[in-house]
């Protein structure tokens, strides 16, 4: 099953596309590019898994708990905590309209 890495949402939809044919050099090179981008983007996912190990070892999960949490952090002078969790849109957006700002981070699963 996929998932989007952005929105967790796992309704993906594959379109109908037609093959890569090779015809010319300049499709070579098309071809040589999209190998360099893949390569990028390996490199891009190995470096979201490293902050993802950093964030797991270094920070409390909350859960579905962390908006309730990052106010009590906020609004009661608590010691500051490293703390991750997950938050709707909504709830992300009325912390940012309470001046809470967040970072979102996409969270890559190991088998990727």
């Amino acid at each position: 099953m996929l998932e989007c890495i952005y929105c967790n949402s796992s309704n993906i939809k594959k379109n109908i596309m037609s093959p890569n044919v090779l015809n010319s050099e300049s499709d070579k090179k098309k071809l040589n590019s999209i190998e360099l981008n893949s390569k990028e983007i390996a490199k891009i996912k190995k470096e979201f898994k490293k902050i993802k190990k950093f964030v797991e070892t270094n920070f409390k999960y909350v859960g579905n708990k962390f908006t309730q949490e990052v106010k009590d952090i906020h609004y009661n002078n608590k010691k500051d905590k490293n703390i991750y969790g997950t938050t709707t849109q909504q709830e992300r957006d009325e912390l940012k309209e309470e001046g809470i700002e967040l970072t979102t981070i996409p969270w890559i699963k190991e088998e990727n």
